[in-house]
């Protein structure tokens, strides 16, 4: 009887990630589908991504995140860092 639960309480668990990671994709289809864009620039580093050729920002944790200009990213707030 405690491994039929043990059991049901995992399946149980593993569908609430499944669905959790899903409803986490679809958030992110939609915000860029929409062309959405929350980075905020800081006003030092505006005059800095200018002058370079072609500087991509990404996030760490998204990497279909990518941006022409530093700040922050738009599923989860982290700051983007410049792809290498």
């Amino acid at each position: 009887m405690i491994m039929f639960r043990t059991v049901c309480v995992l399946i149980v668990l593993l569908l609430a990630l499944v669905l959790a990671a899903a409803s986490c994709n679809k958030q992110a289809s939609s915000q860029s589908a929409a062309g959405t864009s929350a980075t905020a620039q800081p006003a030092g580093e505006a005059a800095a991504t200018t002058t370079q050729a072609k500087v991509v920002w990404t996030c760490p944790m998204h990497p279909q995140v990518q941006e022409s200009a530093a700040g922050k990213c738009p599923i989860c707030g982290m700051d983007l860092v410049q792809k290498t």
